[in-house]
């Protein structure tokens, strides 16, 4: 069973967005990776409440010291895709967030409990490379000092996956559209909670996995470069399962250790199947197939 589209899933009251939007990563007002923000345009949410825009494609966390992120996501998909030639196929993934209304434990030591974000849409099947994912600017000055990312999850038990960007990536892309080779991103999957309730929401305990920054890996479908994470641009999130709705809630939080060097470029390789880790990836293991559509919660369908 296809969904049709976004506005068929379903989306508890008490997450309807009641704040002024925020501008995403890239659009009006974006600040550069390492770059002061400018007066009236804080790259991260003072402490309070978590906002949203009312379109759900912005979500702001608040302020967080040990977030590898500047805590602005925003959602993209394959029709976010700049620079694309006119004879590419348009995507036409959807998702978009909402609040939780819960976050992990802080973890032993931490100035505060990780911010945790909501997301949900769907992936058709009509583009040669389904994906949907949710991006933020990085903190470099957190991610200097980590030695791994800790990704606290909780969602339909779906396979997603952990990237960064670099300024090596983005020097690679510039200008480049969908048919130009690009290098992949590093990343690490990982399997996002345990499954959703009878009702479709995610709930149950916050499912921890560590992510080494040492252990990213390119998939090998693209041209093989190394990752400074000194020079981490972005942090994000994809999923590409197709024709199903997905939803995952996850709250990301740097481990303190020693600094990471220059991650190794990946030996070209064939590309993995989704859903599947490539040679050489490490954990967290990819997830198992999720159930075939039927079996989804008749609140997300």
């Amino acid at each position: 069973m296809r969904v049709a589209s976004l506005s068929s899933l379903a989306l508890p009251v008490a997450c309807a967005p009641s704040v002024a939007p925020v501008a995403p990563p890239g659009e009006g007002g974006a600040v550069a990776a390492g770059a002061p923000a400018a007066a009236g345009a804080p790259a991260v949410a003072a402490a309070g409440t978590p906002r949203m825009s009312p379109d759900g494609r912005v979500f702001t966390c608040v302020a967080d010291s040990a977030s590898p992120t500047r805590g602005v996501w925003s959602v993209f998909g394959n029709a976010d895709i700049p620079d694309s030639p006119p004879d590419c196929q348009p995507g036409t993934a959807e998702s978009r967030f909402y609040d939780p209304g819960a976050a992990p434990a802080a973890a032993s030591g931490a100035p505060s409990a990780p911010c945790a974000v909501g997301w949900l849409g769907l992936v058709p099947g009509d583009h040669p490379t389904p994906f949907a994912g949710m991006v933020a600017e990085a903190n470099r000055t957190v991610l200097a000092g980590a030695s791994a990312i800790v990704v606290h999850s909780r969602g339909d038990g779906g396979t997603y996956r952990l990237e960064i960007t670099d300024e090596g990536y983005a020097r690679n892309a510039a200008g480049r559209g969908c048919r130009d080779r690009v290098h992949d991103l590093h990343g690490a999957f990982f399997t996002c909670g345990a499954g959703l309730d009878a009702q479709g929401a995610a709930s149950g305990a916050w499912v921890r996995a560590v992510v080494p920054l040492t252990a990213l890996r390119q998939e090998g479908w693209g041209v093989p470069a190394p990752l400074v994470v000194a020079e981490a641009v972005k942090v994000q999130v994809t999923t590409r399962t197709a024709d199903q709705p997905f939803r995952c809630e996850v709250a990301l939080e740097a481990q303190p250790g020693a600094a990471t060097p220059a991650v190794a470029a990946a030996a070209p390789a064939p590309a993995a199947a989704p859903g599947a880790s490539p040679a050489g990836s490490s954990t967290p293991p990819a997830a198992p197939p999720r159930p075939a559509p039927a079996a989804v919660p008749a609140r997300l369908r």
